[in-house]
């Protein structure tokens, strides 16, 4: 697994502060994928949760906060947003999001958190999403590298 260290200690704090809160969060994006044996060097932390959420972890992570959680709307979508650095690795919060686009939703597969899975590594679990899921993702976003990738991981 390519997980750098400072990512690791990253998703251990992450992991300290949230889990047993009952807050609904999961990993996805690169980190989640390489966890999950992906030929990818995590750039950032990606966490997806619902708005409760959203906000529950900003509280929780508030030490480490770079931009608190806010209502953020691009042309593509719309969540409730925060960012923060812990580790020097840059996590990003995203609750909540709805595809802006009328192509109808990319996420609501994703953010159906009774299909999450728990990833284990170095001792620390954490909630991610499955690669199943993911590849849906990617395919509806046409990123064709992460596909392939994803792809080669699941053979």
């Amino acid at each position: 697994m390519m997980i750098p260290e400072n990512t690791f200690k990253a998703l251990k704090a992450i992991s300290d502060r949230l889990n047993g809160k009952g807050i609904n969060w999961v990993l996805i994006g690169s980190t989640n994928h390489a966890l999950q044996g992906v030929e990818v060097k995590p750039r950032d932390i990606d966490i997806l949760t619902d708005k409760e959420g959203a906000y529950a972890i900003g509280e929780a992570l508030k030490e480490f906060v770079v931009e608190e959680i806010h209502i953020r709307e691009t042309e593509k979508m719309k969540s409730h947003y925060g960012k923060f650095n812990i580790e020097g690795v840059e996590v990003e919060i995203i609750g909540d999001l709805v595809n802006m686009k009328q192509e109808g939703d990319l996420w609501s597969e994703t953010t159906n958190f009774s299909k999450k899975i728990i990833i284990e590594f170095k001792g620390v679990e954490v909630p991610g999403i499955s690669l199943d899921q993911e590849l849906s993702a990617y395919t509806k976003m046409k990123k064709i590298e992460r596909i392939k990738k994803i792809k080669q991981a699941m053979d």
